[in-house]
């Protein structure tokens, strides 16, 4: 099985990036990272309020039965962003793993929500080999 952790897309969310005088405050995607906390809330998994990374974005983990998974949202633009998504329970018991049921699951949330579109799945290291996207996060 292949999977992909982690997704380009676009959202149409207002921009929560705070500036001043000086420059970025905060970076942006709070709103976004929200809202994908909402969706796996939904889906049943404890969820933690996502914390600030800076220029990271926003992160936080998502938990059900014995399964943890680490999810970060980066704001490129306002409009632009990524999820990166880890397995945290893979590390420990790797016969364990359910990351590609729980991509599938947060695949299908981001395609029912009008809010957000173009989403492409990317391989764990996709800036090391410029890997194109693909339409599921899992193949096989």
């Amino acid at each position: 099985m292949k999977i992909r952790p982690n997704a380009e897309f676009r959202a149409s969310f207002p921009s929560d990036l705070i500036e001043d005088d000086e420059g970025i405050v905060q970076f942006g995607g709070h709103g976004v990272a929200e809202a994908i906390a909402g969706m796996l809330r939904r889906l049943g998994y404890e969820v933690m309020t996502p914390l600030y990374a800076g220029e990271h974005g926003w992160e936080f983990d998502a938990r059900i039965d014995d399964r943890r998974y680490w999810l970060q949202v980066t704001d490129f633009d306002g409009s632009n962003g990524l999820l990166m998504t880890k397995d945290m329970v893979w590390n420990i018991w790797p016969f364990r793993s359910r990351h590609g049921e729980f991509l599938l699951q947060l695949d299908a949330e981001f395609r029912g929500d009008g809010r957000f579109s173009e989403i492409s799945w990317l391989p764990k290291d996709w800036w090391r080999n410029d890997a194109a996207g693909a339409d599921s996060p899992v193949d096989g």
